[in-house]
């Protein structure tokens, strides 16, 4: 059985291989080869061996660059711990703001500085001659070395907004909806339909809370991004009890919520006395001593790292969970969208984005099936105007005898040089999602096919047949 996709509704087509074929545009030997060479190309690019050109190597270069270049910055300069240097970057450029350690220290600690400054440049702008005047003076204090530090904050600060935020975007994006995920969701949708109807024809109650339960964590996504979250937020409030900042619960509570939420409102404190220090050193009287002692330094990693993940699984968890309440109502502003008439601007519009000026005759004046979607989706804004013409820009590539139509054949035949494991492919979840889509195409069309077969009778207008794979690999 040969699957026909059309380009333009309404077409048909003879034998697109026959002596009828008139290829235009090229040789079709030569079309061919174009196909597969772009086709061998973008598989080259998706292995390891050209990691170099994907998105998700760029997007960690400009995340280490930002992780790596602001914590080397801050050590150098300030003079801090490698770990130090790194919660200060986590809480400037994710905009936590714990308010210590802070630009200033560079000035306003040098007595803290047992042996002075050993190899950071900022000793030259900390001088009497580079200071500015205190509080007492009606000045801000400062020097022109914190001058220079904040104005590389701000630099981190633009550039993770910009760019390493956008990264992450990516990234999560790529997890999130990997290629093929669209029919990977039809297939779980599949699922869950089978799971329903298996807990209306359980006869037991312990069945049907066993399948309800499965059912509800296929389903809530909400519910999986809460309980990471929690548990992450458990993790933080561990910390706080049990490190040396000896936090009480409900201030440990605090602590890891506005943290990992940007608030920032409770971060590490130099404390008094602590007896699990060695030293038991008052570092109330030194602060510099306490994010400077490698006996704190497990502290600032733990609060650096917490943050650096719990910041982007928080939004995650946040939206995730905004989202069950957005889609309510974007469901209601899709349905009036899909149901509001055509201006002529649109229908204008609409004719290009068929056949354009191929377009003859009736068809001229009218809008087919895929003109209709096309439409539609513009109109969601699932899809833009530039990418409908790269799609288009493919099928003419696919398209060898410029027929407008495509055969399995010149589908298969560009991605000829993959090899595909069958045994990595689950035949039976993909045999339950086709069975699935027969249903819809059948409640889709089953009236109209009734309707079209009234108006003309005699002419018999049956279902498309299974997919070869339905019957091949029939669900239970």
């Amino acid at each position: 059985a040969k699957m026909v996709m059309t380009f333009s509704g309404g077409a048909t087509k003879g034998n697109k291989m026959g002596d009828n074929a008139a290829p235009t545009g090229g040789n079709r030997e030569d079309k061919l080869t174009a196909s597969l060479a772009k086709s061998a190309q973008t598989a080259r690019d998706l292995t390891w061996g050209r990691f170099y050109v994907q998105a998700w190597f760029w997007c960690f270069v400009s995340l280490m660059a930002w992780l790596v270049g602001g914590t080397m910055w801050y050590c150098l300069w300030h003079e801090w711990p490698f770990f130090t240097g790194m919660y200060y970057l986590m809480q400037a450029t994710m905009s936590i703001g714990f308010g210590f350690p802070t630009e200033e220290d560079v000035c306003n600690r040098m007595e803290d500085r047992e042996s002075g400054f050993r190899f950071s440049a900022a000793k030259y702008w900390v001088g009497e001659n580079n200071l500015y005047p205190g509080p007492e003076m009606g000045g801000r204090g400062g020097c022109v070395a914190s001058e220079i530090s904040k104005a590389v904050t701000t630099f981190f600060v633009v550039y993770f907004a910009a760019i390493a935020a956008a990264s992450v975007g990516i990234l999560i994006g790529k997890l999130v909806n990997p290629p093929g995920g669209w029919y990977k969701t039809l297939i779980q949708e599949a699922f869950l339909t089978k799971l329903h109807k298996q807990a209306e024809e359980s006869p037991g109650w312990v069945d049907d809370v066993w399948i309800g339960m499965k059912i509800f964590w296929f389903e809530s996504l909400w519910f999986k991004a809460t309980l990471m979250l929690s548990l992450w937020v458990c993790v933080g409030i561990t910390f706080a009890m049990l490190s040396t900042q000896r936090m009480r619960f409900w201030t440990a509570l605090y602590f890891a919520v506005t943290s990992i939420s940007t608030a920032g409102l409770e971060g590490l404190k130099p404390l008094g006395p602590d007896s699990k220090d060695p030293n038991n050193l008052d570092i109330t009287l030194n602060p510099y001593k306490f994010y400077t002692s490698p006996h704190y330094q497990g502290d600032f990693a733990f609060v650096a790292f917490y943050t650096l993940i719990g910041v982007p699984l928080f939004g995650w968890a946040v939206s995730t969970v905004g989202a069950v309440f957005a889609d309510s109502i974007s469901k209601r502003d899709s349905s009036i969208t899909l149901h509001q008439a055509f201006t002529p601007e649109e229908f204008t519009l609409m004719k290009l984005l068929g056949k354009g000026k191929l377009a003859e005759g009736a068809e001229a004046n009218s809008i087919t099936l895929h003109k209709f979607v096309e439409c539609q989706l513009l109109r969601l804004g699932k899809v833009s105007v530039d990418e409908l013409y790269e799609i288009k820009a493919r099928f003419v590539e696919l398209d060898l005898d410029a027929s407008l139509l495509l055969e399995e054949q010149e589908l298969t035949d560009a991605g000829a040089n993959l090899q595909v494991d069958d045994s990595k492919i689950d035949h039976h979840a993909m045999a339950e999602a086709l069975a699935f889509m027969e249903v819809k195409d059948s409640l889709l069309w089953g009236e109209y096919l009734a309707v079209k077969n009234a108006q003309q009778p005699g002419n018999d207008v049956n279902m498309s047949p299974a997919p070869v794979l339905l019957m091949q690999h029939p669900p239970p």
